[in-house]
């Protein structure tokens, strides 16, 4: 409880022990707990053939094409696949003024559980210190994407990016929130 390290493992693990508890696959869990409730209707893990065609083509650092990254394990380390749309839905059900039907689950994620003064986080959210208003964000990626998405509770304004590079989305969505958050 001293220092804080995010680890893709332990978020692995942690969908592994909720398909345990609830004695359902992954993909199960969050169709009928998040994606339906929410009308998340392109969040998925298994893409059919259509959904196939309409994902875009990813890149590594040496703007290689590379394959998608398939999960048989440890799928809440990486394995969901969306859109900007869902992902912008999902963002704004974050917000208290929506009154989302998992808002109070939301709001437990968003309490901070670690904080030094250089990192605060809550579960799964990281907060932005260096911005006044209540700032959470997440970024990923998986080999060839990139995902991040930025929510400042106080504006009620919501930035989503996904890219198609192994580069870093992450700084591009803090970039856009400051520049909205001027507006």
């Amino acid at each position: 409880g001293e220092t804080y390290e995010y680890s893709n493992l332990a978020v692995g693990l942690l969908g592994v022990i909720l398909e345990r508890i609830y004695n359902r696959p992954y993909e199960q869990l969050v169709n009928t707990e998040i994606a339906k409730p929410l009308g998340l209707h392109n969040t998925k893990i298994t893409l059919n053939e259509a959904d196939k065609k309409q994902m875009a083509q990813g890149y590594n650092e040496k703007e290689e094409a590379v394959p998608a990254w398939n999960f048989k394990s440890l799928a809440a380390a990486g394995a969901i696949r969306s859109t900007s749309e869902d992902l912008l839905q999902y963002g704004k059900q974050q917000l208290d003024t929506l009154k989302s039907s998992l808002l109070k689950y939301f709001l437990l994620t968003q309490h901070p559980t670690f904080n030094d003064r250089v990192e605060e986080v809550g579960l799964g959210w990281h907060f932005v210190l260096d911005d006044p208003d209540t700032v959470i964000q997440h970024g990923g990626g998986t080999y060839g994407c990139r995902t991040m998405l930025v929510i400042n509770k106080t504006k009620n304004i919501v930035v989503a990016v996904l890219t198609n590079t192994a580069s870093n989305g992450d700084a591009l969505g803090l970039k856009l929130m400051a520049a909205i958050e001027r507006l």
